[in-house]
């Protein structure tokens, strides 16, 4: 992986015995994403719609792919980079 890709990283998870992937963080550095995930294998973690503990979650690291899904990922963030 390139270390700084253009649009940065997701970090999400799949619980044990199910199906979906969730996003559970979007970062712009691949250092940040990776000291995350590191974080995340050694802490408990719950998930932030209904603050269930996260049963055994498996982290992927993934590119966001385009500027579209960038825009769409931090929709509403007061903080997001403008590269539009």
């Amino acid at each position: 992986m390139e270390m700084n890709h253009k649009y940065g990283y997701k970090v999400s998870y799949q619980e044990l015995g199910k199906r979906k992937i969730k996003i559970y963080l979007v970062t712009n550095t691949l250092n940040s994403a990776i000291w995350n995930i590191r974080w995340y294998q050694t802490t408990p973690q719950f998930d932030g719609n209904d603050n269930h503990l996260i049963d055994k979650p498996f982290w992927f690291l993934e590119k966001v792919k385009n500027l579209k899904e960038y825009n769409k990922l931090w929709k509403g963030c007061p903080f997001k980079d403008d590269l539009s």
